[in-house]
């Protein structure tokens, strides 16, 4: 709703943004009483906080929120939902993606799976970049009209954390790299070799 109200150029305040997530755990997921519950509580003490220090006063420019995108790879079907992606200025072709995750806080390095720039991991840590970079190959065929400058990581905080952002940037080397390795776990797919890399 929050996305809907921004394209709109409509007022939402913190209330609607806490309103609309009850309602998502309501009516859009299966949740036990307690999980909801949980989360509720979650929801009422980390939101204001994001709305606080993320969206009061902020009006992007959304270009998309909650699309799916679908792209081939040879022959290889690739399908992924980025969050949101936002216009660096209303006619720009430049756009940031953005991802929202709950939990601690990453510093780049983290994110990376402790690899050097220009790397991609291929082990569970990196898994949050490896996910960017997966974007990138998604935007390349499945939206070409756009260039993504910068993929965002909006840490909403939750348990009294502060949210963060942490932006990063993809390069062609680590795209290839993820090209690679899409590739070598089709072919295990296809040989119904489920050992790890």
């Amino acid at each position: 709703e929050w996305g809907t109200a921004m394209q709109r150029a409509e007022e939402f305040d913190e209330a609607n943004l806490i309103n609309a997530f009850n309602w998502y755990l309501a009516e859009r997921t299966i949740l036990t009483e307690k999980q909801r519950k949980d989360l509720e509580q979650l929801g009422s003490v980390s939101l204001p906080r994001y709305y606080a220090e993320r969206l009061n006063e902020t009006k992007p420019i959304l270009y998309s929120l909650e699309r799916d995108y679908r792209a081939r790879l040879g022959d290889i079907a690739l399908k992924g939902k980025i969050d949101r992606i936002d216009q660096l200025s209303k006619d720009s072709v430049h756009v940031v993606v953005i991802d929202y995750k709950t939990g601690a806080a990453k510093s780049e390095r983290e994110i990376r799976g402790g690899l050097d720039i220009g790397e991609v991991s291929r082990t569970d840590e990196g898994d949050k970049f490896r996910q960017m970079a997966f974007y990138s190959l998604l935007l390349e065929q499945g939206d070409p009209m756009i260039t993504p400058i910068a993929f965002a990581l909006e840490f909403i905080g939750e348990r009294g954390e502060d949210p963060e952002r942490v932006e990063l940037s993809v390069s062609d080397q680590e795209k290839d790299q993820l090209r690679l390795l899409i590739k070598d776990v089709w072919a295990k797919i296809q040989n119904l070799d489920f050992s790890p890399l």
